[in-house]
């Protein structure tokens, strides 16, 4: 469940977007069964390099609660360092279940994103953080 905060600014084939109140952070909520592989993760930055665009939005939050998410090694890589990151300040990863709470964790250690990552279970938490940048 997205924060009533947030309203839903555009859907994808992997996911709904979303910006908050203040037009400040972009969420990204992945669908159920969500597989990012390359494709999608270059996808994923097309539109996120266009939503720093338009909005001028330099925070991100990447819902992963969904069931059966998951992503490829070579879509991991890619999104370590992209254009879009290069765009923002900080990006934070919801997580609810313990496997997809280790592959981000994985992720942020071993691929060592360009810029600040780090793993909530809250959005509200993930907000503070992100709010510190």
């Amino acid at each position: 469940m997205v924060s009533k905060n947030f309203i839903l600014i555009q859907t994808t084939s992997f996911a709904s977007i979303y910006i908050n109140e203040m037009a400040d952070v972009i969420l990204i909520k992945y669908n159920e069964g969500c597989v990012i592989n390359l494709d999608i993760a270059k996808e994923a930055n097309e539109t996120a390099l266009k939503l720093i665009k338009k909005y001028k939005v330099k925070l991100f939050i990447s819902d992963n609660t969904a069931k059966y998410l998951t992503s490829t090694i070579e879509a991991r890589k890619f999104l370590s360092n992209n254009n879009s990151l290069k765009q923002m300040k900080a990006h934070a990863i919801i997580t609810k279940e313990l496997p997809v709470r280790l592959l981000v964790n994985s992720f942020i250690k071993f691929s060592k994103p360009i810029i600040p990552f780090k793993s909530f279970n809250t959005i509200d938490k993930a907000l503070k953080w992100l709010y510190s940048f």
